[in-house]
């Protein structure tokens, strides 16, 4: 999984962290978390715990005060063991086995951590084998991102998932096409955002023909 003392971008923290774009920045804009879990040096980006913190933070905007989740914040940080420490000293693994240091205590507030932390490290294991699927080739649709082995390119299949063509069409136009690129395609997309003009459907379908054109009168 990602090592817990690497940074990642705004856009992977957030899908870590289940939040929006907007949120992580909340955390560096607002001083929610210590600086030592983020850098804005080069493009802003977080750690691994941060992620943890700030699902925890956000999904609980709604149950606890401020005050109180920037207090348990605080202790958890305090105890979690090699946090302030070099990534030599404690491996992200590590830091995800002490379920029983995830449990903060504070008055009559007992609240269970354990769940963010599991979350985050089930989508960053996503993230890594989204990753790992993906290939880019200027041989093979003008280096369009593809699927390893196939020339569909994600970008589209990811699309279609979102708006919410069946997995059945989608096989028709794409055979190759399994149910598990159907499940990581979002994930990759959501995580390496495009930069620049968006392609066309065009651009990521060079082999697909028009056959008809329709015009439709607004109004």
């Amino acid at each position: 999984m990602i090592p817990l003392e690497s940074k990642v971008n705004t856009a992977v923290a957030a899908f870590i962290a289940n939040v929006s774009d907007r949120d992580m920045h909340r955390i560096i804009d607002e001083r929610i978390l210590p600086e030592e879990m983020f850098s804005s040096i080069g493009g802003r980006s977080f750690d691994l715990f941060a992620c943890v913190l700030a699902a925890f933070y956000f999904a609980e905007e709604q149950h606890l005060t401020k005050k109180m989740r920037s207090q348990i914040i605080s202790e958890l940080i305090n105890r979690i063991p090699g946090f302030r420490k070099s990534s030599e000293d404690v491996s992200s693994r590590e830091m995800f086995s002490e379920k029983a240091k995830w449990q903060i205590n504070i008055d009559t507030i007992s609240v269970d951590l354990s769940r963010y932390a599991r979350d985050a490290e089930k989508r960053a294991e996503e993230i890594q084998h989204a990753d790992a699927l993906v290939v880019s080739d200027d041989e093979i649709l003008n280096g369009e991102p593809v699927f390893s082995g196939t020339r569909v390119p994600i970008r589209t299949i990811a699309a279609w998932v979102r708006d919410k063509i069946s997995p059945e069409e989608i096989k028709k136009s794409y055979p190759a096409v399994t149910d598990e690129m159907l499940h990581l395609a979002p994930i990759w997309a959501t995580t390496h955002p495009m930069r620049g003009r968006p392609k066309s459907f065009g651009d990521l379908n060079p082999t697909w023909k028009v056959k008809t054109k329709y015009k439709v009168k607004l109004g």
